[in-house]
């Protein structure tokens, strides 16, 4: 005490709890993506996040899938590492997704088989998987092994930069959703946080962190500007609120207002391979 607005990256099991109290405090937070439970724009009134969560990313591969794969009524199934982490998330996909089949993700080589022949053997032939890539790629070995090739929609968050090497019989059948791409760093931006990165002596390993908490911080600061000379926590809200595809260089241009608080939240499909 006292703080006026909090800035930066939140460790993933403080996330919740962290976005709960700042409305009870009204306290302005300035942060990447939104938890899960509280990825509705109307649950906030004080957090502001720059990209889509893991939600918005499963329901977007979700979207995807019913629009544009045409399977007509696929057999569908749902892969979850962390019911208890990803309940929301589960749910919202189930919303859309009410007669998959859900399953634990599999955590040994035996258990990524035992699943892949029972799906295979009844008849799947989408599924969406929530979990990191190490177990997306165990269930992906185990279904080439078993000659079973569904479509595969993973959320990027998840998977991380990619999910390696995999068989050729799921070409063009892998789709992950992303926030943000490549394309939306612009280099002089970049030129600007390796200038402070190396003014800071800041490690290579957190350059996503830095990243984030860099962007965030143009935010407040753009905020700020647009607040006027009354500085407060509520005059700072109202000034983020009419920003309007604010420019960052480092992620896709971000719009918020009374009803919106994540300033980029659409996810972007790319088929994996």
């Amino acid at each position: 005490e006292p703080v006026f607005a909090l800035v930066g990256a939140i460790p993933s099991p403080l996330q919740a709890p962290v976005a709960e109290r700042v409305e009870v405090e009204g306290m302005p937070l300035f942060h990447l993506w939104p938890p899960a439970a509280r990825e509705a724009p109307d649950q906030r009134l004080y957090g502001f996040y720059l990209l889509a969560g893991l939600k918005q990313e499963a329901l977007s591969l979700v979207e995807f899938a019913d629009e544009q794969l045409r399977l007509g009524r696929p057999r569908a199934a749902l892969i979850v590492a962390s019911p208890q982490r990803d309940g929301p998330v589960v749910e919202a996909v189930q919303s859309r997704w009410a007669d998959a089949t859900r399953i634990d993700a599999p955590t040994t080589a035996d258990e990524a088989r035992r699943i892949a022949r029972r799906l295979s053997a009844d008849g799947v032939n989408l599924i969406c998987v929530l979990a990191r890539h190490d177990g997306v790629a165990m269930l992906l070995d185990a279904a080439a092994a078993a000659g079973w090739f569904p479509y595969v929609l993973v959320p990027g968050s998840l998977a991380g930069g990619g999910l390696g090497k995999v068989s050729a019989g799921f070409d063009g059948k892998i789709f992950l959703a992303y926030p943000l791409m490549p394309r939306d760093r612009d280099p002089e931006y970049l030129q600007k946080l390796e200038a402070l990165r190396a003014k800071t002596g800041a490690p290579p390993q957190h350059l996503f962190s830095e990243a984030a908490a860099f962007v965030a911080v143009s935010v407040l600061v753009e905020g700020l500007r647009s607040g006027g000379r009354g500085l407060t926590r509520d005059a700072l809200v109202a000034g983020v609120e009419k920003l309007y595809l604010y420019r960052t260089g480092l992620t896709p241009p971000l719009t918020y207002g009374p009803n919106r608080r994540i300033g980029a939240a659409e996810a972007r499909i790319v088929r994996a391979r």
